[in-house]
């Protein structure tokens, strides 16, 4: 049978239709009863004549206890004569409650303007209608009245919560259930945020950065400033202002100082920390002092309230250091679009650093002639072979040196007195073409019959191509052809031909004058060459010695990806990155054993074929295990992580633009 859902003091029609003889049966008797649980208590009797073979009679629907409950079932046993009957299940429900607001403070007051909840549970018999006023909601908030009076009506049958919303707190229940409700309630404030600024939700916090009176961002103090929403009430002097801090489970276990701490009370990974603070005069506020520390990447969740629940706003608070990235190029003929590093090498950066929570923010281009005396710092153009100054002649064709570290005086007056105050620290990052020894070129030795080969495959990173587009043949006498019979001579730019679209290059031998080796090219004669080039696909870059603020980075400007990683690669350098036992000892809190470093001092057997603490994270053992990782490197073999020492025309940048897991909480930790 259906149930039938009756609001309280409403009246039902009780119905049934009387069978057999009607002469018989003349009025019929409807004997209501209520259940709790298995317990039935006669409730109510009446009778109705019976009217056309038709028994109607009129109940006005009573039942819930007004002490106790908000709905009742009700049954109903029909007797007509000799035959009995029982009509379908009745629950008479309440479908409204009034709630009075009393002030705590004198209980006899009402306290208007409280703000009190309802959530149903709705009885699960229960179908409503989409016209009801319920429909789609499982709750409401009301305002009491100027009596403090609150009437939530129309309700659906079913259980009701009530509680009281801030800035309002229940004391205590006078009157709990049923239809006719009251309570004591106390009257609190909602917080407001006055700093940060207010609707603040996220803060990012520059912890590296020197404080600043007018932007509550920048450096690891962080003052907490909470008032009451005036939208609301006013704070009152004794109001309380509660404070919960929830420290995320993955924040750095860096722990000297200073430590992140709220009040001088340590805020440790993964804990709960709640304070309270009293409002000193009416209208006033409370303040709450924090100190991030000096880590990246701390998360935490500060909840605030008019009472102990902090549940009128919240604020997050992820700690992040901040550096300006300044390109210093050799001459305006250095090709920089809108004098900016390109967009492509910025946002790669960025995304990469993202990951241990540091700000990249590039600066445009300085542009320096060479050998000017720049606030200290010699710049110059010189061969890397010899250290011998070159001329000017090829101005493209750069690769730039700083020859000792500036003067302290030359120093502080750049960094101290022409650097504004909100753009600090910096990294200066010297832009120039490399022009590499024979060491790093290509190197081949053909034995040719014919005045011309076919074209070699030539990786990208080596082919021997200035960024003008020309090939380039080192003419100083490494490369040379000789001959069966005793002939020989000087490899130069004729012997070579580029197909730079298709990164090959074919070698022919000259035929232009008598002697010349394709003339002298025979099976019974084959010309031997030696070929040693120079190559200018390859980027490479350098921590300056005694100048930690200054990077170099070699330049190719199609070469979007490598520059993007040489200059991320440079800059770990610069924080001390792959971490070696020096750098670890800084980092107190965080492990002495990083798994993945290799290459910890220039004597040690296992460089690997790059000078310094590298990280090999992502080779197999078998290949982080060999002697040097260049011959990888040319395979497309290499590590997933910034730190790894080397890149190649095969590097998979997808794969190693991006921190490792084991370095991340080192660069994270890092002082900036």
């Amino acid at each position: 049978m259906a149930t039938q859902f009756i609001p309280a003091g409403k009246k039902i029609t009780l119905k049934t239709k009387v069978r057999g003889d009607i002469e018989e049966v003349t009025s019929v008797t409807f004997k209501l009863y209520s259940l709790r649980g298995k317990k039935k208590e006669e409730l109510d009797t009446v009778t109705a004549d019976v009217v056309d073979g038709i028994a109607e009679a009129q109940w006005e629907a009573t039942g819930p206890d007004e002490a106790k409950e908000m709905s009742l079932t009700v049954c109903c046993d029909v007797e007509a004569g000799e035959t009995k009957a029982q009509l379908e299940p009745i629950v008479v429900f309440f479908d409204h409650i009034k709630v009075v607001a009393k002030d705590a403070k004198n209980s006899s007051d009402p306290l208007p303007l409280a703000l009190c909840k309802i959530e149903m549970e709705i009885d699960s018999r229960f179908s409503m209608f989409r016209d009801h006023p319920w429909w789609g909601k499982k709750s409401r908030v009301l305002r009491a009245d100027e009596n403090g009076e609150i009437l939530f009506d129309n309700l659906p049958p079913g259980n009701a919560k009530l509680s009281w919303r801030a800035p309002f707190k229940l004391k205590k229940w006078t009157k709990k259930t049923g239809a006719e409700r009251e309570a004591q309630v106390e009257r609190k404030f909602i917080a407001k945020l006055l700093n940060p600024k207010a609707g603040t939700a996220l803060q990012r916090q520059f912890v590296n950065l020197s404080p600043s009176p007018t932007d509550s961002s920048r450096g690891s103090d962080l003052l907490l400033r909470v008032g009451a929403d005036p939208a609301f009430s006013a704070s009152r002097a004794g109001d309380k202002v509660y404070l919960n801090v929830k420290c995320d489970p993955e924040n750095s276990d860096r722990n000297d100082d200073p430590k992140p701490v709220v009040e001088e009370k340590e805020l440790k990974k993964g804990k709960e920390i709640k304070l309270d603070k009293a409002i000193a005069e009416d209208g006033g506020f409370a303040e709450f002092r924090f100190n991030f520390g000096a880590a990246g990447g701390d998360k935490f969740t500060i909840s605030v309230g008019g009472t102990d629940d902090c549940a009128d706003l919240e604020l997050q608070v992820e700690t992040w250091r901040k550096v300006w990235i300044v390109p210093v190029r050799p001459s305006l003929s250095f090709p920089l679009e809108k004098n900016h590093l390109p967009e492509a090498i910025r946002a790669k950066s960025q995304k990469a650093f993202d990951a241990a929570y540091i700000e990249l923010a590039f600066e445009p281009a300085i542009t320096v002639n060479p050998d000017d005396d720049w606030y200290g710092y010699k710049l110059v153009i010189c061969d890397p072979d010899t250290s011998e100054t070159l001329g000017l002649a090829r101005k493209t064709h750069y690769f730039h040196r700083t020859y000792s570290p500036p003067h302290p005086h030359y120093r502080k007056k750049f960094l101290a007195g022409d650097a504004p105050p909100d753009r600090e620290p910096r990294f200066y990052l010297l832009l120039g073409h490399g022009i590499y020894s024979e060491s790093n070129g290509y190197h081949a030795t053909l034995e040719m019959e014919e005045p011309e080969t076919d074209w070699f495959d030539v990786a990208v990173s080596l082919l021997p191509v200035d960024p003008a587009g020309e090939p380039i043949v080192k003419g100083s006498g490494l490369s040379r052809w000789e001959d069966t019979q005793g002939n020989s001579g000087e490899v130069t730019d004729a012997f070579i031909e580029v197909n730079q679209q298709e990164r090959k290059l074919k070698v022919k031998l000259p035929t232009d004058e008598i002697g010349a080796p394709g003339n002298l090219a025979s099976k019974e004669n084959p010309i031997k060459l030696r070929l040693s080039l120079r190559s200018y696909g390859f980027m490479a870059g350098g921590a300056i010695p005694g100048c930690p603020d200054w990077l170099s980075i070699c330049w190719r400007g199609d070469e979007v990806l490598a520059a993007a990683y040489t200059l991320l690669h440079e800059y770990g350098h610069a924080m001390e990155q792959a971490v070696g036992p020096a750098a670890m000892e800084k980092m107190p809190g965080l492990s002495l054993n990083h798994p993945h470093t290799y290459g910890m001092n220039t004597e040690h057997p296992k460089q690997h074929g790059h000078q310094g603490p590298h990280c090999n994270f992502g080779l197999t053992s078998g290949d982080a295990g060999k002697a040097n990782y260049a011959d990888l490197i040319r395979e497309g073999i290499h590590g997933s992580c910034i730190m790894f020492g080397g890149i190649g025309p095969k590097t998979d940048y997808a794969k190693a633009l991006q921190i490792c897991e084991h370095c991340l909480p080192y660069f994270k930790a890092w002082k900036l």
